[in-house]
This record gives structure tokens, sequence and C-alpha cells, in this order.
């Protein structure tokens, strides 16, 4: 609703702005100074919120007891460019019963903070849900220093995911403060982290571990950038790109997986160079016309099955890399793949598990139409 009349500044009219808002049941209202630009001081409590300010939750005196309650009140403000909004939780273990579910339309504007040195020291535990749902469309300027702890592993527990954006968002999950240390832990849903549809997120440093599924999962065009972080102890894959997504791994270490420890599959690519890939069932595994690049720093070693396999059109660059103690070979590649790993350190190459007969470290063609240039 917009209200404008005819006066002068000689004739001005006069107008009961709270009869106004009684009448057209006004919640959020906005007047114009005479420039026509938005003057926060004529609103009594105003919804805009132009400087800087930090909600407490959690500490003694502090503004709210949780962070959807912060949420809620934040819902009702508009937030301009100048200001940014920090909801600082103190330290402590917070339940929740449902997910936090992020909704605001300047989220741009917004930082939730716990303990950025210490994520273990502010736990957010969703025994029966979700944790922090990013809904489409909205950004959020910064997530971190907390620990979100599920309860996947539970009989009849719901299917649930630590942080999922849910497309055509930017979120940030890394504060660069200059420490290399996680500054987001998520553990014990069935999914870690997964972004879907279009998002980007950046969770560089991120541990996701525990989850009965994947730790961190790219979707759907999705993009992720998981330098330097740690995937460990999950149901199947430890990092997953699929269907068109992007994933940047870098420096990254996967371990101790029920699948696979670097996976990428359905037309995606999987960056993941210097990373470390073991103790899974295969190291890294190409699948459907994916693409992986990892490099002479990269190695994967003592996983039960492969170490490097690509499948399906897939390829996957990997001069240099070390792939040992492999549990069947350190190297495949089926159906029209190619592995290129010049100069690997490996005990075999297998081109066609099927017959059982390219294991020669001198033979470049399988009976599938797959190479591997070494």
């Amino acid at each position: 609703t917009h209200l404008q009349g005819n006066g002068t500044e000689l004739n001005p009219l006069t107008l009961n702005v709270e009869q106004v808002k009684t009448d057209l049941e006004l919640v959020n209202f906005v007047q114009l100074n005479n420039s026509g630009k938005i003057d926060v001081s004529l609103l009594p409590e105003t919804p805009i919120i132009q400087e800087n300010l930090t909600l407490q939750v959690g500490a003694p005196m502090a503004d709210f007891d949780d962070i959807t309650s912060a949420l809620t009140w934040l819902k009702q403000k508009l937030i301009l460019p100048s200001a940014t909004v920090t909801i600082q939780v103190a330290a402590g273990t917070y339940e929740h019963a449902s997910p936090i579910i992020f909704d605001h339309p300047n989220g741009d504007r917004i930082e939730i903070l716990g303990d950025v040195d210490e994520p273990d020291n502010v736990k957010l535990y969703f025994p029966n849900s979700s944790g922090l749902e990013i809904a489409y469309g909205r950004n959020l300027r910064l997530f971190a220093g907390f620990h979100l702890q599920g309860n996947a592993h539970a009989e009849g527990s719901p299917s649930s995911t630590g942080v999922w954006a849910k497309g055509n968002n930017n979120v940030m999950l890394f504060p660069d403060n200059g420490s290399g240390s996680a500054k987001i832990k998520i553990s014990d849903f069935t999914w870690g982290l997964y972004a879907s549809l279009g998002a980007f997120v950046d969770a560089r440093y991120i541990h996701s571990f525990n989850n009965t599924n994947s730790g961190i999962s790219a979707y759907r065009n999705a993009t992720i950038f998981a330098q330097q972080s740690q995937s460990y102890n999950n149901g199947y894959h430890g990092y997953r790109s699929a269907w068109g997504a992007y994933m940047h791994a870098n420096n990254a270490r996967s371990f101790e997986n029920g699948s696979v420890g670097f996976y990428a599959s359905h037309g995606s690519t999987l960056q993941a160079q210097e990373s470390e890939s073991y103790q899974n069932n295969y190291g890294y595994r190409a699948w459907g016309n994916a693409y992986m690049h990892i490099n002479n720093a990269s190695s994967a070693y003592d996983n039960t099955n492969m170490g490097i396999r690509a499948d399906l059109n897939s390829f996957i660059y990997a001069p240099e890399t070390t792939a040992i103690n492999s549990g069947t070979v350190d190297i495949f590649a089926n159906y029209d793949s190619i592995v290129h790993v010049n100069d690997g350190t490996c005990e075999d190459f297998t081109l066609d598990s099927i017959t059982g007969n390219q294991n020669s470290t001198t033979d470049q063609i399988g009976t599938r139409g797959s190479y591997i240039i070494h």
C-alpha cells in the first residue's frame, strides 16, 4: 500500500499514522521524508536495520534463546546494505525439534556465528530432523563455528541433512580469518553437507563424518568449494559430485568411507589435487561421462577394492598419482573410459575386469575400448 497526499510545503496535509496503520492492518511500513527517502527516525519501532547489529543467543541476558527465535524476529526486518546483522551464539548444546530454516531476503547481510576457533564448543543437536536448511534463492553471508549433530543411526530415524543449500543460493561456511582449523563440523545425519540445483557453497576446512550416506555432496549443477576439508567414516561417499555439479576439493582427505572416497558421476566434475583417499572401498571413481582431476601430490592407498576407477565414458586425469596397496587392483578403466596416470606409482593396472586378461603394465587398450595412459 502506497499513501501519497497532495499537500504542499506551505499547506501540508495532516495524517494520523497510527489510525491509518489500524485501519489498513499494516504490520511493516516505511515513511518517506521530504526528499522521498526512507527516514528511519520517523518510525517509533522501525522494521529497518541500517547500522551493524549483534543479536546475542543463549548467553546470560541474551536477546534470544536459540537461532530460530532470532531468525523469526529478524524475518520482519529489512536490512539495508549499510548494515551487517550478526547472530552470536554462546557456548553450549542447543537441541532443536525441527530444522533451522533460513529464509531471509537480505541473507547476504547476515552472519550466524558460534565459536569459529572451537566449533565443538557450540553444538546444535537435531535428534529427529535435518539441521540447517537454506531456502531456495536465499543467500547466507556466513554460518560458522558450530558442530551440527543428527541422530541418523538411531532405529527409525528419518532421512536428514546437516546443511542443505536447496538451490540458487550463495552460502559461506568459512570465515577467512587466517586460521587453518575446521570452522564447521557435521555428523550423524543421512547426508552431511548437500548443495543442489545451482547452489554455491564455500565450505573450506569443513569436517563431515559419521553420516549414513555421503559426507559432502554437490548435485544438479551445484558447486561446492571444499579445499582443506575432511570427510570420513560415512556410509557411502566422502565427496560426491553428481548430475552436472562441480566440486573443488584440493588438499582434502577422505577415509574410512563405506563406498568411495572421491566420486564423480552423471556428467559432473570433481577436482581433488593434492588429496588423499584411503581405507575406503574405492579411492577415486568417475562414472557416467564424468571428469576427475587429481595430480602427483594425490594418493590412493589401502583401499579395500580399487585405488582409481573410471567407467562409462569417463576420464580421470591423474599424472604421477600414487595408487598402491589396493585390495584388487590399483587402477581400472572400463567401458570407453580413460585414466591418464603418466609416471604414476602403482602395482597393477586393469582395463577389463570381466575377462581379466589385461593386467599387464604395457597394454594400453582394453576389450571395451578403455585406455590407461601410463
